[in-house]
């Protein structure tokens, strides 16, 4: 019943409440009941609900918002997981910190074991994947982690080599929606920057984290920060040609707040914009003393 019910509520709120906010609705209502967080899992939409679909969502911490952890769901489950991994007492608080829900045994074992052939994983390969999406252990392979893997690797043409490293480096790829998230943002990008299917590729193979891009809130006003900041200096197919670049997609991935911010410390010293380009990488910390450099040569 509470399995149902808890499906039930998720759906509700989840139609109608920002990503960030809806964990702490639901804890606010049930703080003592963990069945509810399996009803995220047991409902087949729930991928829909945008619990783990949206960049927002994959970057809020769960668990700092429900009093639902792992200690308290199902912790033979749990010592499967140590043992599958070879986890250190770090890595296990690692994965415990970032768990909502942890299921049984023979469900892990399920997703684990199919991830693993899918994308021929090795076994210090596999323990990567689930420490930087430990929520990987309560998907459901066939329903929501293949057709992801499915539809990317067939959208962008990409060799099994290709989409194995892919997926290393971004794991949470496979908590996407494809239609809801991965799409859109590819054919944004394609669209703007007029880039062929390889010249697509070949960006999203250099920082595959563009695809967690908004594209609202990102990508759009990232590219008109580019162009303003280029002005004539580059042509429509120059821009582009410096995204397709080694470091190109790093620079249009980056938070747009984070990048106003250092444009405007670039004008309170009297540095142009275009220089901004590149530093992406760079911490705040780096960006100030390469700055203090610049105002020390004059």
């Amino acid at each position: 019943m509470m399995r149902r019910l808890g499906a039930r509520v998720a759906q509700r709120i989840c139609s109608s409440r920002p990503a960030q906010s809806r964990y702490a609705i639901l804890a606010e209502r049930w703080p003592d009941t963990p069945s509810l967080a399996r009803g995220f899992f047991a409902t087949p939409d729930w991928m829909g609900c945008g619990l783990l679909t949206s960049s927002a969502a994959l970057r809020f911490q769960p668990c700092r918002a429900l009093a639902l952890t792992v200690e308290r769901t199902d912790k033979g489950g749990l010592s499967y997981v140590q043992a599958r991994l070879a986890l250190d007492g770090t890595d296990t608080a690692t994965l415990k910190r970032k768990l909502l829900f942890c299921p049984d045994e023979e469900r892990i074992q399920l997703v684990l074991d199919a991830v693993q052939a899918q994308l021929g994983l090795s076994d210090a390969e596999l323990k990567k994947v689930v420490l930087r999406l430990p929520s990987i252990i309560g998907f459901s392979f066939e329903g929501n982690i293949k057709p992801t893997l499915d539809a990317v690797q067939a959208q962008l043409g990409l060799s099994e080599s290709e989409l194995k490293k892919v997926v290393l480096r971004l794991p949470a790829i496979m908590g996407y929606s494809f239609e809801g998230n991965i799409k859109p943002t590819l054919d944004a990008l394609q669209a703007q920057l007029g880039l062929s299917e390889s010249e697509l590729k070949k960006v999203v193979l250099r920082h595959p984290s563009i695809m967690n891009c908004s594209v609202e809130n990102t990508l759009i006003p990232n590219l008109a920060f580019w162009r303003t900041c280029f002005g004539d200096e580059l042509t429509e197919a120059e821009v582009a040609a410096k995204v397709m670049g080694p470091n190109g997609p790093r620079q249009l991935a980056q938070s747009h707040g984070r990048l106003q911010s250092r444009a405007a410390l670039f004008d309170a010293r009297g540095i142009a914009r275009q220089l901004l380009w590149g530093k992406a990488q760079l911490t705040d910390t780096k960006l100030d003393a390469w700055v203090a450099r610049q105002a020390e040569r004059g």
